[in-house]
């Protein structure tokens, strides 16, 4: 049950303090190489502190919990994942809308070409530091990308390929956004794309998908995974309209401490917000947009 990653790839846990009374890890790249763990991972994890191991079953490439495995206090949580399945450019570019295929049309028509980015240059560096200070405020939200010094950027360098490819959208020579793909065993993950607001009106991020769909194809991908949803309205739009899903996944818990059973007994897990009823949401949300642009959380 062990994970299998490629030897250039560590098995490394990311481990956080929850609500400030238990230490909760997750396998960094949990869902591009399978988490769930051996009994010498849950031991290793348990000798060095950690409260609780979190993991995503990833039941749409076959993955099944074994119970046998773990302790009989293991809680499961639904969580989800935006999901695309993958057959083919053509299969997705028959799936989508109609105004969607417009909107990559309309990239296409007004000059965006989209790329992979192989090599550092001072011209991306400056780019990328363009796009990112542009505006504080993202989605209704304040942005805490915002603000990075141009030394930032200067130190940027292309990754490995064999584990992930940025691509970025340029018009006139201009680098007007980008979108960072990851992959792993017959799954890819977006996990930024970032365009110019004021370049909007070109669609770069139409286009940034579109390139990202056909890569991961290109790359024998089965799906494309874009964060979650549920949590963001006119982010889901845009998933939905590309052809995502929301993809119901068991996301499990396993106490590893005393303080771990009790943080699990209080129910001290899963995403808050997904707790909420959908029509509190509606109120929620714009409630917490205003707040973070406020306090700029």
């Amino acid at each position: 049950m062990s994970t299998s990653l490629p030897a250039s790839m560590e098995r490394k846990f990311s481990v956080k303090l929850r609500y400030r009374l238990f230490k909760e890890a997750r396998l960094s790249n949990e869902l591009l190489f399978s988490a769930l763990p051996s009994k010498e991972d849950l031991w290793s994890l348990s000798q060095k502190g950690v409260d609780v191991y979190s993991f995503p079953v990833r039941t749409f490439l076959g993955e099944h919990l074994d119970l046998a495995n773990l302790n009989a206090d293991v809680v499961v949580w639904m969580d989800n994942v935006a999901l695309l399945k993958l057959y083919s450019f053509d299969h997705w570019w028959k799936s989508i809308g109609k105004k969607t295929r417009n909107m990559v049309r309309k990239a296409e028509r007004q000059g965006v070409i989209v790329e992979i980015l192989t090599e550092y240059s001072d011209e991306i560096a400056e780019g990328l530091w363009r796009i990112y200070n542009e505006t504080p405020i993202r989605q209704d939200r304040w942005f805490k990308g915002y603000g990075k010094p141009k030394e930032y950027f200067k130190r940027w360098k292309p990754p490995n390929p064999n584990e992930a490819e940025v691509l970025g959208a340029f018009w006139r020579g201009q680098l007007i956004g980008f979108l960072t793909l990851v992959y792993g065993d017959k799954v890819a993950m977006i996990s930024q794309i970032l365009s110019m607001i004021k370049h909007f009106d070109k669609a770069p991020n139409n286009a940034l998908i579109a390139k990202a769909v056909k890569r991961c194809c290109e790359r024998g991908m089965e799906f494309l995974i874009y964060a979650r949803m549920g949590n963001h309205p006119s982010l889901d739009k845009f998933k939905e309209s590309n052809g995502f899903v929301k993809y119901l996944l068991p996301r499990c818990y396993v106490p590893l401490t005393r303080r771990g059973f009790i943080s699990l007994k209080l129910k001290l897990y899963g995403y808050p917000q997904d707790r909420a009823p959908e029509a509190l949401k509606k109120l929620l949300i714009p409630a917490y947009n205003a707040l973070s642009r406020k306090l700029r959380l």
